[in-house]
């Protein structure tokens, strides 16, 4: 007789969304009243010594969003990084999806 064995296996990982020289490392999902933090990355081919600029217009004058205790109101928000350089801007949007337990569609 075979035995089966089955596993609950919870994978924890920073996907990289990016636009052509820019990435961001923001969760997918954001439990409710966590919060975020996380950077927007300058993906910039080796050798390109232009540095970006990089910002969250409206959120953070830096590379870095950081967002305290995420609500069910905020699910569905969307974020913008900029990246500026001479001769470029470039945007990559994160949307923010919170889990909570119970929730409804607000």
């Amino acid at each position: 007789m075979e035995e089966t064995i089955c596993l609950l296996v919870f994978l924890c990982f920073s996907p990289i969304s990016a636009g052509d020289g820019i990435a961001h490392n923001c969760s997918e999902y954001v439990n409710e009243g966590l919060g975020v933090d996380c950077q927007c990355i300058d993906r910039a081919p080796v050798g390109d010594t232009r540095a970006y600029q990089v910002t969250w217009p409206g959120h953070s004058n830096t590379s870095r969003l950081k967002l305290s205790a995420v609500s069910r109101n905020d699910n569905g928000s969307t974020f913008v990084c900029l990246a500026e350089r001479p001769g470029s801007i470039e945007n990559t949007t994160f949307t923010l999806q919170v889990a909570c337990e119970l929730c409804t569609r607000v």
